[in-house]
């Protein structure tokens, strides 16, 4: 935001008592006694100079708060309280629905769900950004879920799922590849609600979204038979491993 200097300018000649408040006397001539002030009906521009508010030079040098996203290739405004990244053009992208099965090579299904902010954060805003994306489905009492997250957050090292995953938890810090959890039972096997996604973050506390559906549909849909399960697809979201080793697929 730019920030306008303000500096009295003390004048040689002539009393300020001759000019109007805010003004005085320089050369002959009454000049703003206060730098970026301007006369009744002006703005101050970029440069510093008096003109009509509304004008191109008035719009050029209005402040505005920066919110925009992270992402190095995108500079829309990301409406979520986390920073996910947003894809305005996500609309134009079809659905295929969660009738039948997920299967390889196919669009994955445009999924909502609330995460750990109360924000209702929508799948296909992380696609479009140039990166595949990991969708990591995973239940609160499953205690290979939670050496996933743990390893994911950087809280564990884990030879076996590198070689298996891939360097995921590298590949999210560096921006090449988005990872979204979907919690989907809780430590009851129950299913898991928007309170339980804070819980899964105060846990295992990363910049990760995490996310509950009112109704879960992907466990069927997925052909989950355990948990954790993780699901690779790429940036058209179309699927590439349903739960599958894919360090080979990764950046």
């Amino acid at each position: 935001m730019r920030r306008v200097l303000m500096m009295v300018v003390l004048s040689a000649c002539g009393r300020s008592g001759d000019c109007p408040d805010g003004f005085v006397m320089e050369s002959g001539e009454c000049v703003p006694a206060v730098e970026g002030a301007c006369p009744p009906g002006q703005v101050v521009d970029g440069s510093g100079e008096c003109v009509e508010p509304g004008s191109d030079d008035d719009v050029e040098s209005s402040p505005t708060n920066d919110t925009t996203t992270d992402d190095s290739d995108s500079d829309t405004t990301s409406p979520y309280t986390g920073g996910w990244p947003y894809n305005p053009d996500k609309d134009e992208l079809e659905d295929p629905g969660t009738t039948g099965r997920l299967a390889l090579g196919v669009p994955f299904p445009r999924v909502v769900g609330t995460d750990q902010y109360g924000d209702a954060v929508d799948l296909y805003d992380f696609v479009g950004h140039d990166r595949k994306s990991v969708v990591f489905l995973a239940a609160m009492w499953s205690a290979s879920s939670q050496d996933l997250a743990s390893w994911l957050t950087g809280g564990r090292a884990d030879p076996d799922l590198q070689d298996r995953f891939g360097d995921l938890p590298a590949l999210y810090a560096d921006n090449e590849i988005e990872i979204v959890t979907f919690l989907i039972e809780d430590l009851d096997g129950e299913q898991a609600e928007p309170m339980h996604a804070v819980e899964w973050n105060d846990a295992y506390p990363a910049a990760l979204a995490v996310l509950t559906e009112v109704d879960p549909v992907l466990p069927v849909y997925c052909n989950v038979v355990d948990y954790p399960w993780l699901i690779l697809i790429d940036d058209e979201r179309l699927v590439l491993s349903n739960n599958g080793t894919f360090w080979h697929m990764v950046p």
